[in-house]
């Protein structure tokens, strides 16, 4: 046999490896770069993060401890506050023009609050666990810990579309805390200090915003197992992000 032979068979073989593993775009990995750090409280449990008017509302969690609370941008001061009952567990939030919804985990009740004053208008109803909530013009999007996210009416809390969240072509689990922003969702990774960055049109991650030099190494070592990055906001008019984590030290103020 030639050697014209052999080199044919070799194209030939490598042609079909490359048709059947078909290669998948390299995802970006973006380190945030840090504009400023906030005083947050140590104690806060924190679950999820929006902004409006310059203001940060913050939901904390743990039965006993859940709280809806209203940030200052500037040092992280608690401007007004509101205690959930001892047997709700809150989740993540969304604001929709003067009402803040909040979830709670496995109570399967969003409350809807009137922004100022701060204080409960009612409830609505949705099956299964909550975990994170952000707006996307007149809808929002939620979490449940799963790979699939739910658009759902504010108004009613129907669900309107299901999205499944896929790396690489497979489904990603552990979808924690939301932001929409610019077209997009950004998702906290529970457990992970990885936020991702998701088409909502396909659902695809096309960016992992890697979050784990946030803390200081002393930092890190002081946190507990639970004490995970969580909680996204952004700020419409300065385009950056706001991140921080369960009883995380600090808010920061970052670009992606």
């Amino acid at each position: 046999m030639t050697l014209f032979f052999y080199c044919h068979v070799f194209l030939v073989g490598l042609f079909s490896i490359f048709c059947w593993f078909p290669i998948q775009a390299a995802i970006q990995r973006i380190v945030p770069q840090i504009i400023r750090k906030i005083p947050h409280d140590p104690s806060a449990f924190t679950q999820g993060l929006a902004i409006a008017n310059n203001e940060l509302y913050e939901s904390t969690g743990l039965y006993g401890y859940s709280r809806l609370r209203v940030v200052d941008l500037k040092n992280g001061d608690v401007l007004s506050s509101f205690s959930l009952p001892a047997t709700f567990f809150a989740e993540g939030l969304a604001i929709l023009d003067q009402e803040v919804i909040q979830l709670t985990w496995r109570e399967q009740q969003a409350l809807i609050y009137q922004r100022k004053p701060l204080q409960l208008l009612s409830k609505l109803f949705y099956a299964g666990e909550g975990w994170g909530l952000c707006r996307e013009k007149n809808t929002v999007w939620m979490s449940d810990g799963t790979s699939t996210l739910t658009q759902r009416d504010p108004k009613t809390f129907q669900v309107l579309h299901t999205l499944t969240v896929k790396l690489n072509g497979y489904p990603l689990i552990n979808l924690n805390d939301l932001e929409c922003a610019n077209n997009f969702i950004y998702a906290n990774i529970w457990g992970k200090d990885e936020i991702v960055k998701i088409d909502v049109m396909t659902g695809e991650v096309i960016a992992i915003i890697d979050a784990s030099y946030l803390l200081t190494p002393t930092e890190k070592k002081q946190r507990k197992p639970d004490h995970v990055l969580n909680g996204i906001a952004f700020h419409p008019t300065t385009q950056t992000f706001y991140v921080t984590g369960k009883n995380w030290p600090w808010i920061f103020e970052v670009k992606f």
